[in-house]
């Protein structure tokens, strides 16, 4: 709107200085020689207009060519004060930003720190925990990334240790039948496991035969009563291994009766004072 009326301002000044023009070009026409100066009527006429016409339109141009210069002042200093604002707010602006990015830096490296190193650190003591013998699983997310590749390397390392330990385990129990698989070409922990239950199974064979032709058994019996027969054992005491299972029971009825109360004091002795 203010623009609007000082281009109409302008648009007045030009029409009031085109007809200034006009009137001091036909006061010129009057005024040509020095005899038109000495000539009252012309020169009375050429005074009236410049005070009735030239000089109100120069006074009117005047005041208005004051107040474009005025707004023009009025313009430029809005406009450095505008200028002045928005660079204010611009250097608010990239300092927020500024801020703004480090902060999400410093996030975005904790949060990268965070995914990368957890994982590790549980990697790391689920390792040293294989070291010591305790066998667990990581816990994380198995993506595709680096990480994830590596969680999954510890997970099936300690899956196949634990198949390795159940290996092991039956072999303690004389399950000479269980199978197992190496993990690979080069494990020689693996490979020594099959080897000895096969050296194992091997001798078991070769004592049930001795024992079959001596006709003699053996048994064995731990701290909670629980008993293991030889395979001659069901032979001599004519039991079928399918249809019983050695307990403190059979025990008892394996031992002649006169010699059951000597036998059962002997056992009590031992299992509470250690006497032989």
């Amino acid at each position: 709107q203010t623009n609007k009326l000082m281009g109409d301002s302008l648009n007045k000044e030009l029409r009031d200085f085109e007809q200034l023009m006009l009137v001091e070009k036909q006061i010129m026409i009057m005024l040509v020689s020095r005899k038109d100066y000495d000539d009252p009527f012309k020169k009375l006429t050429s005074e009236r207009v410049i005070e009735a016409e030239v000089l109100p339109i120069t006074d009117q141009l005047m005041q208005t060519l004051d107040g474009i210069v005025v707004w023009q002042q009025n313009t430029r200093t809005n406009a450095r004060i505008m200028l002045e604002e928005a660079s204010s707010r611009l250097e608010t602006l990239i300092i927020s930003l500024m801020v703004t990015v480090i902060l999400l830096g410093i996030l975005l490296s904790n949060y990268l720190t965070v995914i990368i190193t957890k994982p590790i650190h549980k990697m790391r003591r689920i390792i040293n925990g294989i070291g010591n013998g305790v066998l667990e699983k990581v816990d994380w997310k198995e993506d595709r990334d680096e990480i994830g590749r590596m969680v999954q390397s510890v997970n099936n390392l300690t899956k196949k240790l634990k198949l390795t330990v159940q290996f092991a385990e039956e072999i303690g129990k004389r399950n000479f039948e269980t199978t197992y698989e190496p993990l690979s070409d080069k494990d020689a922990f693996g490979k020594s496991l099959v080897s000895m239950r096969d050296n194992l199974r091997l001798s078991e064979e070769k004592l049930n035969e001795a024992q079959h032709i001596a006709r003699l058994g053996n048994w064995e019996c731990d701290m909670g009563l629980k008993f293991q027969w030889s395979a001659e054992m069901y032979s001599i005491l004519d039991y079928d291994p399918a249809e019983i299972k050695p307990g403190y029971k059979e025990f008892v009825k394996s031992i002649y009766a006169e010699d059951t109360n000597k036998l059962l004091g002997l056992l009590t002795q031992c299992l509470n004072h250690g006497t032989p």
